[in-house]
């Protein structure tokens, strides 16, 4: 035999969760950021949100794992009831143990009223009234979801207007190039309606076309990815996700979502939608 030697074997470091992440929430959805300082020792074989109704919730109460193990992304919770308060945490497992970040306590927003009407006979016999109406549908679908704006909007048909325009009184015109309408369209115009370029507070929102507001920019970053994005303002318009034109709307959710959550947050930073 040879000599006793003596050791003590070192303590593995478990992953550390960042306690500073954002976090905003529609009528029946909430984004949150998870994000890893550190991975630990151990291989990370799962990592992902658990949430409840009750404070502190682990992976027996309701759990969404992301599809890749990644240090930085968004995570959508869905199917939730409007004006509720909900109890969410960060996960990872590694060897069979879970390990579990800060909770984050956040409510669901109140559901929106956004209205529209047809000025004059909507007829479903005409391809570009049916194009119309679906777009106007769905673009109040996503302002009713993910803000809690009550607004009336008119729609009018206007052959000669170029691409579409509308004014804060809640009147949109809407021309005849068929590829403006759309979604993407009918939320810019209607973002005109609650303020955007259209009342005295948006520019007073912006420093040197700098978005300055708090609430918005933690949004566009959040739903980004980008710690460092911030919204910019181009005349009486915003980017980015202002769908300022046709070629901007690409028709996935995720770009209507992130929109209607930015004009959210400026209702939040002080920009009156009525």
């Amino acid at each position: 035999y040879g000599n006793e030697i003596n050791f003590k074997t070192l303590i593995a470091e478990s992953a550390l969760f960042d306690t500073d992440v954002k976090s905003v929430s529609g009528a029946h959805d909430i984004f949150v950021e998870v994000k890893l300082l550190d991975r630990g020792d151990l291989p990370i074989a799962e990592i992902g949100v658990v949430w409840g109704t009750e404070e502190v919730p682990t992976l027996e109460d309701n759990k969404i794992m992301h599809p890749t193990v990644e240090d930085h992304f968004k995570q959508r919770i869905t199917d939730l009831e409007e004006e509720h308060l909900y109890f969410i945490r960060p996960y990872k497992i590694s060897e069979g143990e879970a390990v579990y970040g800060r909770q984050i306590i956040i409510s669901t927003i109140k559901k929106g009223e956004f209205t529209w009407s047809f000025n004059g006979t909507l007829n479903l016999d005409n391809p570009t009234h049916v194009r119309i109406k679906a777009a106007f549908d769905e673009a109040c679908m996503y302002f009713n979801n993910f803000t809690s704006i009550t607004k009336h909007v008119t729609d009018n048909y206007s052959p000669g207007t170029p691409t579409a325009d509308a004014n804060f009184a809640g009147w949109i015109n809407m021309g005849a190039v068929e590829s403006y309408q759309r979604t993407g369209t009918a939320l810019h115009e209607m973002a005109h309606t609650v303020g955007i370029g259209q009342h005295w507070r948006f520019d007073d929102l912006f420093t040197d076309n700098r978005y300055n507001g708090e609430r918005a920019n933690e949004i566009v970053q959040l739903m980004s990815g980008n710690d460092e994005e911030y919204i910019r303002k181009a005349g009486v318009h915003f980017w980015p996700y202002g769908i300022n034109g046709a070629h901007e709307d690409t028709g996935e959710e995720d770009l209507y979502i992130t929109h209607c959550l930015i004009l959210q947050g400026m209702k939040t930073d002080g920009l009156p939608s009525n």
